[in-house]
């Protein structure tokens, strides 16, 4: 191999595994959520996350919903969830998708990866409407979810507390799944 073709350090990536989570990696995955609210990109605000309410969405109530790691070695660097929109029974056939990767993995394809996996769920669990809710600064995830077929259906003003008295809108993103009745 000459020196022109041999790899760099940059070049080799570590690989990654996907797995679905259980309520024993709460810890790791708050860990990514804290994170994310220091560096400003959480739809859940700067505050650090609530253990209790995090262990609910993601590990409580109905089972079809679902939450996935990716894992570099045993190191969490992303995880996703597709779990209930609202608890009003009228709207059980919808979900919403929540996504948070580590700051130091970010905009190299886990989050599409994990976003992927979690719409192929979507379909298997026979969903009719898939939602994101997304802070309207930095406009790069809402440009993400139009990518996977996203279409922006409203927003709250205001709704999201970014510092001691900053707040921003957030974008209401919904995806409509089509799937076929057996025998049609």
């Amino acid at each position: 191999m000459n020196e022109s073709s041999a790899l760099r350090p940059e070049d080799v990536r570590p690989s990654v595994t996907m797995r679905r989570l259980e309520a024993g990696d709460l810890e790791d995955i708050a860990a990514l959520c804290d994170e994310a609210a220091r560096a400003g990109a959480s739809a859940e605000g700067p505050a650090p996350m609530d253990r209790a309410y995090l262990r609910s969405r993601l590990f409580g109530g109905e089972a079809k919903f679902e939450a996935y790691g990716l894992y570099e070695g045993d190191r969490l660097v992303a995880w996703g969830a597709l779990a209930p929109h609202t608890s009003r029974p009228v709207y059980n056939v919808c979900a919403e998708i929540s996504l948070v990767v580590a700051t130091a993995r970010r905009r190299r394809g886990l989050g599409r990866r994990l976003a992927t996996h979690l719409l192929e769920r979507a379909h298997a669990h026979r969903l009719h409407t898939v939602l994101v809710v997304l802070p309207s600064e930095p406009t790069h995830p809402m440009a993400w979810a139009v990518r996977l077929g996203f279409v922006s259906v409203g927003g709250l003003s205001g709704a999201l507390q970014t510092g001691d008295d900053e707040w921003c809108d957030i974008v209401l993103m919904q995806k409509y799944l089509a799937y076929e009745e057996p025998g049609q």
